[in-house]
């Protein structure tokens, strides 16, 4: 009896091992789906009710897509989660989207045109709403052959999503940067890196691009650093970003001053034209950090 009990013991150890290095295998073998989505966000402000976005596969291979509208939150880590019940508020806000299509097949490098509407009911208060358009994608399925095992079918599902946001009235946010510190460089880099923080205000998400400038002592400007397309939402009261800077030694750092340039955009991302000109702001910081 003791006999018999280890021989199946050890049989679904070995099972378990045999399994595990076939599925291993399978998935060095495949290459999982990915979409990127243009604009990285979709902004619906003022009196722009409706916007097309190109839904990319950047694969070369075959997927096929289901676009759907979630709910997330943000738990107390700044990680988000999708809530069990949904709050009235928020599924108001999936009820005012209208999108099409909403499934389809987009060849390898290929992509698919997403329209988007928003219906606004007539007493809908002033201010920002936000919901999630989430991708579920899933590879055209790959076949694995194996000489023990035989073919092995799996489709690889991957998800993304994407904020969709409604700004309704008049938009009221702004951000000022409130310190710069010197960052030890974790990789190894001899090129300086810097921490900047940004608090906001108003009652809407800030969505912008941030330059930085040295300034010598003799009044030499150039270009160190660039934060393209950055989102500080109306959840967030201030956020800081990390930025390896270049054009720059250590040595001059030491002295002189390094200038945040900031100014409004679109908030649809680095890979799509602004629709206008926004003035830019500039605050100093003097050296050494």
């Amino acid at each position: 009896m003791k006999n018999l009990v280890l021989r199946s013991s050890r049989g679904i150890i070995f099972l378990g091992i045999f399994l595990s290095i076939i599925f291993n295998s399978f998935l060095l073998y495949a290459k999982p789906a990915s979409l990127m989505l243009t604009p990285v966000r979709v902004i619906l402000s003022g009196k722009k009710r409706a916007v097309s976005v190109h839904v990319n596969n950047m694969s070369t291979d075959s997927v096929r897509f289901i676009a759907s509208l979630v709910t997330l939150r943000k738990d107390k880590n700044g990680n988000f989660y999708k809530p069990d019940v949904e709050s009235k508020e928020e599924a108001m806000i999936k009820q005012m989207i209208r999108f099409s299509p909403k499934r389809g097949i987009i060849e390898g490098k290929g992509r698919q045109i997403v329209k988007m509407m928003v219906r606004k009911p007539k007493d809908l208060p002033p201010g920002e709403y936000m919901t999630f358009l989430q991708l579920s994608t899933d590879q055209l399925t790959e076949t694995f052959a194996n000489s023990v095992s035989g073919d092995i079918e799996l489709d690889i599902v991957v998800q993304s999503s994407f904020p969709v946001i409604i700004q309704h009235g008049k938009v009221n946010a702004e951000i000022t940067p409130v310190s710069l510190l010197s960052v030890r460089p974790t990789d190894g880099a001899l090129r300086p890196v810097v921490n900047a923080t940004f608090s906001r205000q108003g009652d809407y998400s800030w969505f912008g691009d941030v330059t930085f400038y040295y300034v010598s002592t003799k009044g030499k400007r150039k270009r160190i650093g660039y934060l393209p397309s950055i989102a500080i939402y109306k959840d967030v009261p201030s956020k800081s970003f990390q930025v390896v800077l270049d054009n720059i030694s250590l040595e001059e750092l030491h002295s002189g001053t390094i200038e945040v340039e900031y100014k409004k955009s679109t908030g649809a991302g680095q890979f799509v034209r602004h629709e206008r000109r926004e003035p830019s702001f500039i605050k100093e910081f003097s050296l050494p950090l």
